[in-house]
């Protein structure tokens, strides 16, 4: 195909435009591919590698397929039985095809050249629903979510992305109540409070169809939001995550936050308030087990240590502290991640280092007692570099 070139990720070889990999954003023409998505691709291969473990065979479809790079790793690196691929781009399809036989997986993929919500409505009956979908598209994923709910299998995985991240971490907080039924947080907590926002959502589309929507594991970073839920129809388990939906109080000031108060109660400030937002664990604990076994027999290790971050965090308070803000904030020396870990943990407190923010903690220890612990850390710190 001219103009495009082999790429090698994880075990599959992709054929992608060549002028994918040369540009800061890569274009949709001739087709699209983001090099930069490789991490969510990964995340997207563990994922359903584990859920095929624990379903058996199963059919997954990607309505917003680009040339196929995730539908054609999820058929060359898992054993999912078979994958549907469309993509409103006949020249996609067309790479897609080729990778496809490259590849030596032509069997279990099938091509379709469609608008993304016809392709799933046309696959909304019973008989034909999907085990999983994996909706990417660029931008929001919400125009696609309900055609999404209609082709998935009772008990099926949605793995669900977003790029419009700007508007997740609180930039238009106008787009994002229009968008999302709600207002993320603007401040150091925004990348989680973003993916609450975007599950909370969810449940709330899911709900409306007496669908419950279950988190299985959510990521986020500057680029992209992603979560997996499981799907179920069940009017009253939808009616139950329903109160699982509230909201985080934070003050822009001294940086608490809290699930309720007008008024901080550390520095009096008015509280600003993020929601409505998903306040339940947004992992879950048996789907995450899956996912670390198949990091730990596969070529992903690198993604052990957030893996076993989100257990880690899984029945903690719905937010983190940036360590970096706090200690900025307050002129403080940055004090060591473990060692802050240890410290809180030492005062019978439950703390861990957040999966989403490498200088984030999650702990259910009180705020005075957080900042109390940096003071003391930093002040150890610089006695011992005098």
């Amino acid at each position: 195909m001219e103009g495009f070139t082999k790429y090698l990720e994880g075990e599959t070889v992709l054929l992608v435009p060549k002028v994918s990999l040369k540009v800061p954003q890569p274009p949709k023409v001739p087709a699209f591919f983001n090099p930069r998505g490789k991490e969510v691709r990964d995340l997207v291969v563990l994922a359903y590698s584990a859920f095929s473990r624990i379903c058996g065979e199963i059919r997954v479809a990607d309505p917003l397929a680009g040339v196929g790079a995730k539908s054609l790793r999820i058929a060359k690196e898992t054993n999912v039985k078979k994958v549907y691929v469309n993509d409103l781009n006949p020249t996609a399809i067309k790479a897609c095809l080729k990778a496809a036989e490259i590849n030596g997986v032509t069997s279990k993929v099938e091509v379709y050249n469609k608008e993304a919500n016809l392709f799933m409505l046309e696959f909304s009956s019973p008989e034909k629903r999907f085990n999983g979908i994996d909706v990417d598209p660029f931008g929001s994923p919400i125009p696609f979510i309900d055609s999404a709910f209609k082709a998935i299998r009772n008990g099926g995985m949605l793995t669900i992305t977003a790029t419009d991240t700007t508007i997740l971490n609180g930039l238009y907080p106008r787009v994002a109540r229009r968008r999302y039924i709600g207002v993320p947080a603007r401040d150091d907590n925004s990348k989680e409070s973003g993916l609450r926002l975007l599950i909370s959502s969810i449940v709330w589309r899911a709900a409306a169809l007496d669908l419950a929507a279950h988190p299985l594991f959510g990521y986020s970073t500057h680029h992209y939001v992603c979560c997996f839920l499981k799907i179920e129809r069940s009017a009253s388990k939808a009616d139950a995550l329903m109160n699982q939906i509230g909201y985080v109080y934070y003050c822009t000031k001294c940086g608490f936050k809290g699930l309720k108060n007008d008024i901080c109660p550390i520095c009096c400030s008015k509280l600003s308030v993020a929601g409505p937002l998903w306040l339940s664990s947004i992992h879950n604990k048996d789907f995450l087990k899956q996912m670390l076994e198949e990091v730990r027999k596969r070529m992903f290790r690198k993604y052990e240590t957030l893996i076993l971050r989100a257990l880690n965090e899984i029945d903690l308070p719905p937010f983190y502290y940036s360590t970096s803000w706090i200690c900025d904030n307050l002129q403080l020396r940055m004090p060591s991640m473990n060692n802050l870990v240890n410290e809180i943990k030492g005062r019978g407190y439950r703390a861990c280092r957040s999966s989403i923010d490498n200088v984030g903690i999650k702990t259910d220890a009180p705020y005075n007692v957080l900042l109390e612990i940096l003071k003391e850390l930093s002040l150890k710190s610089e006695a011992n570099n005098v």
